[in-house]
């Protein structure tokens, strides 16, 4: 039980949200404003959590064309989670020695993403239906920030804070879909 942290919080917030599900298009729109905070008698100090994302964005659109075919959207901008930031950085027997700031006390950027999709039903028919799914997951390639990280300049004895971002590409991807 020594490595189990104990301690007291509390959290506040609101979610709004609005959309419309009739007819051809339906659209939704929803904002969440929340803190979460922690105090632990490791730091004796209230500090946001590290899952806190204070500002939530997200919308969703989809159309029905036609019988056959659906086109989706959806989307999201959010504040980034709290993180603890080095104050120094020091390099002894070619060790990397790292003095951290005020706990949880710095923020990563924010992160946002747009996915689109389409779907094609080829056949319907009273027992099943079948068809092709067509998605863009990260369709405009935002460069989101995963986590800092340390790395040693190859032609200097400095190092640097580096991001990394783990996918500054879209995914496609196409599936088939059968409906019992």
């Amino acid at each position: 039980w020594d490595n189990i942290i104990q301690g007291n919080g509390y959290a506040y917030g609101v979610n709004l949200m609005i959309g419309n599900s009739n007819g051809a298009l339906d659209w939704m729109v929803s904002y969440s404003y929340g803190r979460s905070f922690a105090k632990s008698d490791k730091y004796n100090t209230y500090s946001p959590c590290f899952f806190e994302r204070p500002h939530d964005l997200k919308f969703r659109l989809g159309w029905d064309m036609n019988r056959n075919w659906r086109f989706d959207a959806t989307g999201m901008v959010c504040s980034g989670t709290p993180f603890t930031m080095p104050k120094y950085v020091y390099v002894l027997n070619e060790n990397i020695i790292v003095e951290y700031g005020e706990h949880n006390g710095a923020r990563m950027p924010t992160n946002w993403r747009v996915d689109l999709s389409a779907g094609w039903t080829l056949a319907h028919t009273d027992m099943l239906d079948y068809g092709f799914d067509f998605a863009l997951y990260n369709a405009f390639c935002a460069n989101n920030v995963l986590f800092y990280f340390f790395s040693k300049r190859l032609k200097s004895d400095t190092y640097l804070m580096k991001r990394f971002m783990p996918m500054p590409v879209c995914l496609p991807s196409v599936s088939f879909h059968i409906n019992f």
